[in-house]
């Protein structure tokens, strides 16, 4: 898998740990490589390394399986601004977009229950970034 830089690269990581339910870490993070893993005890790993004559981003090794549980409706890699760029189309449409809209949709979506003061955050992101 190749990927642009290392920021496309580790959205596509969080954006997998989000819909799969897992909660991981990024525990290398330079320019040229990161790696992630799961919680304490899982055996799933990502590493990936910048790979100048390709001039991208390519995981030079994975471990697909986890040892790890699921995580129950919490998700701690859905963070404001993730969900702000994940619902950006939303925001755009309708600015007053409602709290409750977006915690149901999030989740229906990924299955993940998001606080009150979490979507207001998403709110504020989304809006920042929608009219920077």
């Amino acid at each position: 898998m190749k990927f642009a830089s290392p920021e496309i690269f580790k959205k596509q990581v969080v954006r997998y740990a989000v819909i799969a339910g897992y909660s991981i870490k990024f525990s290398k993070s330079e320019k040229v490589k990161i790696a992630a893993k799961g919680k304490e005890g899982c055996v799933w790993r990502i590493y990936a390394s910048w790979d100048g004559p390709k001039e991208s981003f390519v995981v030079k090794s994975l471990n697909p399986n986890h040892t790890c549980n699921k995580q129950d409706c919490e998700n701690i890699q859905a963070k404001p601004r993730w969900l702000a760029e994940e619902y950006l189309e939303e925001y755009r449409k309708d600015p007053n977009w409602s709290r409750k809209a977006l915690q149901q949709s999030v989740m229906e979506r990924f299955g993940v229950r998001i606080q009150r003061f979490t979507c207001y955050n998403v709110r504020k992101q989304a809006l920042g970034i929608s009219f920077a």
